[in-house]
């Protein structure tokens, strides 16, 4: 369940409570999540974990204080202690998209500037604001559809997405209506590995480079093509020799398909000699008003698949487990807009070959509501 206080204005904080001026150059939103899960089969274990996350962001335009097309960008986050996947799942792609554990970080801290025919972005950036990132997919409660599990599994501790962010600088240039490219270069080692709890901003520690090209064709459809590279070396999975090489590349095609349906497909391929996943292709459908008097709900279907690469299939081999060639998450979810302040999301999820394996039972994952 998904349970969103939002305020987007200007605002000072009195007590707790929000004032707006429509004039002013500041602007903040606060948004609450709580979900409780529960494994009705297959899995871990059969039981239940309640996560909750809360977010708070601070948006200064700078347009409106005299410097044009700048602003600055502040958040903020927490979420509790509570695990999903690693406790009762045991999946590979996380069944929720806020599943971490207890963490209260400044996730986000950049200036931007725009200028004819581009913008640039420095600071503590979310890769995944700018990169890998689809509007349809973000509907969705697994945290496949919000970055691919070929690209979010890389990373000494990831690349720079939640819950741990790294400098950046970014470059965006318009080439015309229809066609933009975008590079960005992130450190390589968000926050400190061996302490998650630990905020830390360091540079020095390798470089992640990243590039996206996106066309828009009409208004009804968006192709896009994106690579990444580290520039340090990973050891492999089965020699633990380090290598170069460690990067990969991914597709979308994201399309309105009429007034209320509209859906995707990404793939993308990664490195399988060091990391655990080769290759992953999902995709979605997302259905507006899907009943009468419902106009602000939302329906959505989507699958998402990752596989073993064939060095991470031996290595669980060696290890006792079978390994699968995939593991496959089929959700279901629904959007019941209660407010422009409060929505629930009922959330279903039925994973096959969890954690890519064969030693678990496939898992049922039901998200309960909470109001």
């Amino acid at each position: 369940m998904k349970l969103s206080l939002n305020t987007i204005a200007a605002i000072s904080f009195i007590s707790g409570t929000a004032y707006a001026e429509d004039d002013s150059p500041f602007a903040g939103e606060f948004v609450y999540t709580p979900e409780l899960w529960t494994v009705a089969s297959g899995g871990l274990e059969r039981s239940s974990r309640y996560l909750h996350n809360f977010d708070v962001m601070f948006e200064w335009d700078l347009s409106k204080s005299g410097l044009d097309g700048g602003t600055i960008f502040i958040y903020g986050l927490s979420n509790n202690k509570s695990e999903l996947s690693g406790d009762i799942v045991g999946d590979l792609q996380t069944v929720s998209n806020i599943d971490n554990g207890e963490v209260y970080r400044l996730e986000e801290a950049w200036y931007q500037q725009e200028f004819s025919g581009g913008r640039v972005k420095l600071g503590l950036i979310d890769l995944n604001t700018e990169f890998d990132a689809i509007d349809t997919g973000g509907f969705f409660i697994n945290s496949s559809h919000g970055i691919g599990p070929d690209f979010s599994q890389t990373g000494e501790n990831g690349p720079s997405i939640f819950p741990s962010t790294s400098p950046a600088i970014m470059l965006e240039m318009t080439v015309s209506e229809q066609l933009r490219f975008r590079a960005g270069v992130f450190d390589a080692v968000p926050n400190d590995p061996n302490y998650p709890m630990k905020t830390k901003v360091s540079l020095g520690e390798g470089a992640l480079y990243v590039a996206e090209i996106n066309y828009v064709a009409g208004y009804d459809i968006r192709f896009a093509l994106g690579g990444y590279r580290y520039s340090s070396k990973f050891d492999s999975l089965l020699t633990g020799v380090p290598e170069d090489g460690n990067g990969g590349i991914y597709a979308i095609v994201e399309a309105q398909l009429s007034d209320r349906l509209s859906g995707w497909v990404r793939a993308g391929f990664a490195n399988s000699i060091v990391n655990p996943l080769s290759h992953y292709l999902g995709g979605g459908f997302l259905l507006s008003k899907p009943f009468a008097r419902r106009d602000n709900d939302q329906l959505g279907f989507s699958i998402a698949t990752a596989w073993n690469g064939d060095d991470m299939k031996q290595l669980l081999l060696t290890e006792g487990s079978k390994p699968a060639n995939a593991e496959y998450n089929f959700e279901l979810s629904y959007n019941y807009f209660v407010n422009d302040k409060i929505t629930i999301q009922p959330d279903v999820q039925y994973i096959v070959n969890v954690g890519g394996t064969k030693d678990l039972a496939n898992a049922l994952v039901l998200d309960f509501s909470l109001l």
